[in-house]
């Protein structure tokens, strides 16, 4: 019997307005800064934010993450991803979705103060 094999590593290459975050790992021993080229972050429809209990629009993001990028590292609760523009995103909850080739992160953004 044959075995086909999905490689989806390389997909966010063929996506456009992806960009280069910051995946903050917070654990135990301290943070880590993991750069993750290809990310992409799309705003969470009402629909789904009120299925995850979070404010809808421009205060909560679904982010996709590649995992060829991620250096054998995995995007969990409480870690951040943060923007070229400093723009912080707390992780809320995150899969391994497309057969490994992607973590898909609900986030919510950090408030800042002024």
């Amino acid at each position: 019997m044959t075995t086909n094999a999905v490689d989806a590593s390389g997909y966010y290459k063929n996506i456009s307005n992806t960009e280069t975050v910051t995946l903050i790992i917070k654990r135990m021993e301290g943070e880590t800064p993991l750069f993750v080229a290809g990310a992409l972050g799309i705003n969470l429809s009402l629909r789904d934010a009120n299925a995850l209990g979070v404010q809808a629009g421009t205060r909560s993001k679904r982010w996709h993450l590649p995992n060829v990028n991620m250096q054998g590292q995995e995007a969990e609760e409480g870690d951040v991803i943060r923007q070229s523009d400093g723009t912080n995103w707390t992780i809320l909850q995150s899969d391994l979705q497309t057969f490994g080739s992607r973590w898909e992160c609900v986030t919510v953004k950090e408030r800042t103060d002024g």
